[in-house]
């Protein structure tokens, strides 16, 4: 994809050299929660052991049985200890689960349909999540963790020590960020609702090829006209995402 010579990028960087390559949303995502989770070394090596722990036993039949008979045993110790209770749905082998705050976000960053609109609606959707997480449930997300940590001899970090954090790089910077914000605003949906002429603007800025000094001032008042001449023009009454915009322009 990314070879100097051939690569895709560099192919299609020859015939546009205005083109920003953005990598996947949902890969951004998973490279930033990772980045954030491996500050911590602790939090760093936990996820290591439990990824060696999926792949041994996940490649091998016996092992799982093993692992299961072994579970059995501690599972009947515990009942008769009045540790845990049986029922329907109780105890059943899981698989680990997703993390739920960010997993719509994550499933619907991989379509192929992808609608940036929704897409960065999602974005501060779950970002107001953590943000409550942060405020309001932060304690009792401690004291389970410290609980399950004492009880299987796990020595609890000190959530209010200086830990280093270093340096990571993230793709998902100011231009990719301007790119979607940009496209965004240009958005038809609830009569064009999302509109935002300096976010357009910033987004015009990055294609210098197209839009030099004179033409970006240009580009501010007829923005103005634009907008006023959409709302009030049936044909782009209704419209749905960038592609039906793009249809009536044409039209």
């Amino acid at each position: 994809m990314q070879g100097e010579i051939n690569g895709l990028k560099t192919l299609i960087l020859k015939d546009n050299p205005s083109a920003y390559c953005i990598h996947c949303f949902a890969h951004q995502l998973q490279l930033t929660l990772v980045a954030v989770a491996k500050k911590h070394y602790d939090v760093n090596q936990f996820f290591d052991i439990v990824a060696n722990v999926l792949n041994i036993v996940g490649s091998s039949f016996k092992r799982r049985n093993m692992l299961r008979e072994d579970q059995a045993k501690k599972l009947e110790e515990l009942q008769v200890l009045g540790e845990v209770h049986t029922g329907s749905g109780l105890n059943q082998e899981l698989r680990l689960q997703r993390p739920a705050i960010t997993n719509d976000l994550n499933i619907a960053l991989q379509r192929k349909d992808q609608d940036i609109v929704n897409a960065m609606k999602l974005v501060g959707f779950a970002k107001r999540q953590l943000q409550v997480m942060r405020e309001s449930k932060w304690e009792s997300l401690i004291d389970d963790a410290s609980s399950f940590c004492s009880k299987h001899d796990i020595v609890i970090p000190e959530m209010d020590k200086n830990y280093h954090l270093g340096k990571s790089k993230l793709n998902f910077d100011a231009v990719n960020s301007n790119l979607l914000l940009g496209m965004a605003s240009l958005s038809p949906d609830n009569s064009f609702a999302n509109y935002d002429k300096d976010r357009i603007m910033k987004l015009a800025t990055l294609y210098p090829h197209e839009f030099s000094g004179s033409k970006l001032e240009d580009l501010s008042y007829e923005l103005d006209n634009y907008i006023l001449f959409v709302k009030e023009d049936n044909d782009f009454s209704n419209l749905k995402g960038l592609g039906d915009l793009s249809e009536t322009l044409v039209k």
